[in-house]
């Protein structure tokens, strides 16, 4: 159960706080890809975007804009500045302390604003208005009640807060474990005869890094990006593991998807310009115990863990799940998993910066 607190928190967060005032002058604060999107989407809501600002501009102009550095520009009453950057390394409080030596009254990061511009900007990982939090309020709660630690349950709680524009702190914590492979997940795994599958395998680099502690008997990596998969065949190649590379997406069946090509973040996207298969695990292995499975899709998650129902129930496998691809992912993930299996401890660890790779790590209790 959320404690109560909490749960008022969620309940009375004030969705419109965070607008931007479109009858006033904005300044933008990065001129990258998400920067840009949201000049043009605040252009294309008729509000006048002065120009950018950035810590060190590399340009003097962008969009047709001026680009000023941030102790450079002369602030008056009425302007506002948004934060148009978003990823998982971006210091957030770094920008904040920069920000407030330049006298501005008037900020908005992505978490605050992102309502209001959600129609052009589009999906953008987590990013939701406060109204998801409230309309899954209960769901959220079971979730809550599933995680086994104390750090779990404060980084669930956190994650949340951070999302709903109410703790900025969050923005700069990572955890100390090591990503997938730690005293969260290495003591569950057979010391002999491990199958590992890797779902968004990417080069390789989660698949080298279980190597450096346990050396699996069999190794499944999926990777649907052309790229990315020919870069993975090449640093896989020659190791000692009997290791096979799959150009396959995972899912809850078999189809031909779009994909948008990103590199590390790739994705399935109703305008991609690239086609992939789909499979399901469940018809894949067949007659295969599985005793590590490990899904970073962005945003194919829900549907994988579906298609790997009967390996996961037979298998009882330790399970390293992405929470950060979908608002939702992070409440909706463990409930999903746990109407599989019972008996088994959640975790959840934060990897990354601003709330990116947040990982939920499942493992039986009993095998």
């Amino acid at each position: 159960m959320l404690p109560d607190s909490f749960k008022a928190e969620i309940l009375g967060a004030d969705e419109a706080s965070g607008n931007i005032d479109l009858g006033r002058p904005v300044w933008v604060y990065g001129t990258g890809g998400f920067g840009t999107a949201v000049a043009r989407a605040l252009q294309a809501k008729g509000a006048t975007v002065s120009g950018f600002v950035e810590t060190r501009p590399a340009k003097e102009s962008w969009l047709s804009l001026p680009v000023r550095a941030a102790g450079e520009v002369k602030f008056g009453p009425d302007d506002q500045l948004v934060v148009g950057i978003f990823n998982r390394e971006a210091p957030y409080l770094d920008i904040a302390g920069v920000l407030r030596e330049t006298g501005i009254g008037s900020v908005h990061w992505p978490v605050d604003y992102y309502g209001q511009l959600a129609d052009l900007l589009g999906s953008r990982y987590w990013l939701s208005s406060a109204s998801v939090f409230r309309d899954d309020i209960e769901s959220i709660g079971a979730a809550y009640a599933l995680l086994d630690d104390e750090t779990s349950r404060e980084t669930f709680q956190r994650i949340i807060r951070f999302r709903m524009g109410q703790d900025l702190d969050y923005s700069q914590v990572r955890h100390e474990e090591e990503q997938y492979f730690s005293h969260l997940t290495l003591p569950y795994l057979p010391k002999e005869s491990l199958r590992y599958v890797d779902g968004g395998a990417y080069d390789g680099d989660s698949f080298r890094a279980l190597c450096s502690h346990i050396e699996p008997t069999e190794a499944y990596l999926f990777e649907p990006d052309p790229d990315n998969y020919a870069r993975l065949v090449t640093k896989v190649a020659g190791g000692s593991a009997n290791v096979r590379c799959l150009p396959l997406a995972l899912s809850d069946g078999y189809r031909i998807l779009s994909w948008s090509d990103d590199g590390e973040g790739s994705a399935i996207s109703e305008n991609g310009t690239n086609r992939v298969a789909t499979a399901k695990l469940d018809d894949l292995f067949t007659n295969t115990t599985i005793d590590l499975l490990k899904l970073d899709i962005e945003g194919g998650e829900i549907d994988a863990l579906k298609g790997a129902e009967r390996i996961i129930r037979e298998g009882r496998p330790v399970i390293c799940l992405s929470l950060y691809h979908k608002p939702d992912d992070l409440w909706r993930i463990p409930l999903l998993l746990a109407s599989m299996v019972d008996d088994y401890a959640f975790h959840i660890r934060q990897h990354m910066f601003n709330s990116f790779d947040s990982v939920l790590y499942a493992v039986p209790k009993s095998r």
